[in-house]
């Protein structure tokens, strides 16, 4: 039930700071003689610790000087919130015994702002601790469920 209320307020969360414009300024505009220019784009990404279901995209819209290449101005920033995209669960190389069950640790990364997110899978063994299925799992191995 507490997933579901987090994963809600998450989701509101997104929907409600989906447009804001970026104060921010990183560039310091020059000045040239020309008049062609260009709108490059770029993008920045951070994890939104307030909504850890989400990332913070910034996106920059720069004037360029199409001849010289010198920066000109901003044309406009703009922030929004979008989902994690997670590249496959791997193992972390790390794993437990705790009862009737080994437990090895999981992680997957958003290829985007590179939170990561830890979780783990388990197998049932005898309980012994001795002669526990042996899975090494590494940063190579994808996990599958």
């Amino acid at each position: 039930m507490e997933k579901k209320i987090t994963k809600a307020i998450s989701f509101l969360l997104a929907i409600v700071m989906v447009v804001a414009v970026c104060p921010t300024i990183t560039l310091a505009a020059e000045t040239c003689s020309h008049e062609n220019t260009v709108i490059r784009t770029s993008y920045e990404y951070s994890h939104a610790t307030a909504a850890p279901a989400l990332h913070l995209v910034i996106r920059y819209r720069n004037i360029f000087c199409a001849d010289c290449e010198k920066y000109l101005g901003l044309d406009e920033a703009i922030e929004y919130y979008e989902s994690h995209n997670y590249g496959p669960e791997s193992g972390t190389g790390e794993n437990w015994h705790s009862g009737r069950f080994h437990y090895y640790e999981t992680v997957k990364t958003c290829y985007s702002c590179k939170h990561s997110e830890y979780g783990s899978v388990s197998y049932k063994c005898n309980g012994d601790g001795v002669n526990c299925p042996i899975i090494i799992l590494s940063a190579e191995d994808e996990v599958s469920k």
